[in-house]
């Protein structure tokens, strides 16, 4: 070594003698107990790994490497202002884990990809920092491509990742001899630290869930409701806090501001984008699984019912206790009400009675100073905001206060589908120009699908799902008049009680209704899903060029769901939620598959449908609805996204109203803590 490689002054002050056994240890950066050896899941969740190689047949350009040996040692300065938006100084990381990132960044740009903005960084970063493996990084590329970090970048040829992986272990190795380890996060330690000083010591273990608990996964995992997050190239929660008292969410808010990591906040798992269990931050995840109590007070109607409870135990609690009283909300009974709520929530009654948040008459959160507040000390601006405009904005919400509606004894529910074929063409038009002025006690879900035809080939077919809060007797002049093309004899309509549609909707037996405990659904896939709202009817020949693009994907679903009824004479700024009056319909573009390898290519149709529909939907701004997230619309880069990047998708959802949820931000959670790709954002020092 002295003879060949005399520049590493190479002598036995720095070299340390070991037996084989403790060099594998020492490369693996185990310790030096040989039972950790035997640990299966030391380095945490599984992942899927990929890697390719190559070799070189003549040495490198010394010249060229000496160019980018310098080059990379420049990288620190950059590396060090963007670990300093995420809290650490240098003294908070080790020389290894600074190695690895500066590997991962010099390989992000070998690809091509340009000097890193903060939001792909922090990518990086949690990539390197969680799995310390490049090979890691390229197998889940995809995946962060699917998630928008690449967004206007990819590597040119397979064989630049080839040359890229090589280069990048080339250059670390020469740059320090290390190994690739995670690091100890002192950030997440002093969380667990301070939390533990605010709760009792013989509840702690049932509160929190730490990554070394056999208990960590099966909890993490249990409300995923989208497969898509299940495995992701984002980290998962350094730790899972499952309280069942509001003391445990106010030390866990309390604990995470002083520490500086960031909180996600989950009730049923259903964000169509993952975002209340998935982040590019560390982050500790407060699941409210075990706050789902549901107090109904009939004779008042009115219930209390904790976030998170889910949609299902909700309709059961009310069916327990009358048979004529329900509430307007969602049709999948495993939605959580805590995000259900916050994000507006329709269902089958909204045409009748609005939305779910039209029905809040209170509320508990848990604010960024960690205290709990009701309507009265929130004030009305902060009551406002949580009602449709995403609750993970403000705060941790604990409950809602509801007011019950009327439903009559006897509602009658009507299925019906039919091929274009059949005339499903020309009755999908019809229904664009009739269904908005439908009786208001009437919903109508049109769902759009591929089946074979008749003739060997691609055809759509149409459901038509009705719910008719009236009798069968009631009801009939209306579709006879309207919709004489279908069956509308007395053994196609079915009258039962209202919490039996619920149950038909949900495709249960309709006299299960212990179904609505479970909540789990009856099958989990990988889904995306992206919305638009419809202002003018579209013609056949509009209609025809999507059904063309829904034949590309045997899976698609297209589902449109008529407004009209009391949604036109509540005011756009009521609530959050702004879409009223002038929408003729929502549009649900959803796509579901089991192969995670299918992802790319079911996710792209998403994008292209949607691009097509362009010409056919609300403009200035195209709206959106935030309970169908899509981060495709634009994500926050960071803790400092303006207002207007922010804009970007702000004002699909929330058109007007988005100013007035920055200005209701910005006076509760100035400091940006309650934050995610989608959260509201703080509006600069003075402006209002």
């Amino acid at each position: 070594m002295q003879d060949k490689f005399p520049d590493l002054s190479f002598d036995h002050s720095n070299c340390t003698e070991m037996s084989w056994i403790q060099s594998v240890m020492y490369f693996a950066a185990l310790s030096n107990t040989l039972s950790t050896m035997l640990h299966i899941s030391l380095w945490g969740e599984p992942s899927v790994d990929s890697g390719s190689e190559s070799y070189r047949e003549m040495p490198m350009n010394y010249t060229k490497l000496e160019a980018i040996v310098e080059w990379v040692l420049a990288l620190s300065h950059t590396l060090e202002m963007m670990l300093a938006k995420l809290g650490y100084t240098p003294g908070q990381y080790n020389p290894n884990f600074w190695i690895l990132l500066h590997g991962v960044y010099i390989a992000w740009w070998l690809a091509g990809l340009g000097e890193p903005t903060f939001e792909q960084f922090m990518y990086l970063y949690s990539v390197s920092k969680k799995q310390g493996s490049f090979g890691w990084v390229q197998a889940n590329y995809r995946k962060a491509k699917e998630r928008g970090y690449f967004i206007g970048h990819k590597p040119s040829t397979q064989k630049s990742w080839r040359n890229m992986w090589c280069l990048a272990y080339v250059l670390l190795f020469i740059l320090l001899n290390s190994v690739w380890c995670t690091t100890s996060n002192s950030i997440s330690e002093s969380f667990l630290q301070c939390f533990s000083s605010h709760i009792p010591s013989n509840s702690i273990s049932k509160i929190i869930i730490t990554k070394n608990s056999s208990a960590y996964y099966p909890v993490f995992q249990f409300s995923i409701q989208n497969l898509r997050f299940l495995h992701t190239p984002t980290p998962t929660p350094e730790a899972i806090i499952t309280p069942f008292k509001h003391s445990h969410v106010q030390a866990a808010v309390i604990c995470a501001k002083k520490v500086g990591i960031q909180i996600r906040t989950r009730s049923g798992g259903h964000d169509y984008e993952g975002l209340s269990y998935v982040s590019i931050a560390p982050f500790i995840l407060i699941d409210l699984f075990e706050l789902r109590s549901i107090d109904i007070d009939i004779e008042n109607e009115i219930a209390w019912v904790e976030s998170g409870a889910t949609l299902g135990e909700l309709y059961y609690a009310i069916a327990q206790k009358s048979k004529v009283h329900g509430f307007p909300a969602g049709t999948c009974p495993t939605v959580g009400v805590g995000g259900h709520i916050s994000g507006g929530g329709y269902g089958s009654m909204f045409r009748k009675y609005g939305m779910a948040a039209d029905h809040v008459l209170d509320a508990k959160i848990v604010d960024v100073n960690g205290r709990v507040l009701d309507r009265k000390s929130m004030g009305e601006e902060l009551f406002w905001a949580i009602r449709g405009g995403g609750g993970a904005s403000f705060g941790v919400i604990l409950s809602w206060k509801l007011r019950l509606v009327p439903v009559p004894p006897t509602v009658t529910v009507y299925n019906e589908s039919m091929t274009m074929e059949q005339g499903a063409t020309k009755l999908v038009s019809k229904c664009q120009v009739i269904a908005d002025s439908m009786p208001e006690g009437y919903f109508l879900r049109l769902a759009l699908g591929v089946t074979n035809g008749t003739n060997g080939g691609k055809t759509i077919q149409a459901t038509f799902a009705f719910l008719f809060l009236e009798t069968y007797e009631e009801l009939l002049p209306w579709m006879k008049e309207n919709f004489p093309e279908l069956n509308l004899s007395r053994t196609a309509f079915t009258e039962m009680s209202w919490i039996q549609s619920i149950l038909s909707f949900a495709h249960f037996a309709i006299n299960d209704t212990e179904a609505l405990l479970n909540r789990t659904q009856q099958s989990t896939t990988f889904f995306k899903g992206k919305s638009d709202y419809v202002t003018q009817p579209i013609s056949e020949a509009g209609m025809e060029g999507l059904y063309q693009i829904m034949f590309q994907l045997d899976t698609s679903m297209v589902i449109l769901a008529p407004f009209g009824g009391i949604m036109s004479e509540i005011s756009e700024s009521e609530i959050p939620f702004p879409h009223r009056k002038g929408n003729l319909y929502e549009i649900l573009y959803y796509v579901g598959w089991d192969d995670d390898k299918e992802t790319e290519k079911d996710v792209s149709w998403t994008r292209r449908v949607y691009g097509y529909m362009a010409a056919y939907v609300s403009k200035s701004p195209r709206a959106a609805y935030l309970n169908y997230r899509d981060l495709d619309l634009g994500i926050n880069k960071d803790a400092n996204t303006s207002y207007a990047q922010a804009s970007i998708w702000g004002l699909s959802y929330f058109k007007n109203n988005f100013r007035r949820l920055a200005q209701v931000k910005t006076l509760v959670d100035p400091g940006n803590f309650f934050r995610n790709e989608q959260s509201i954002p703080v509006l600069p020092s003075g402006e209002k």
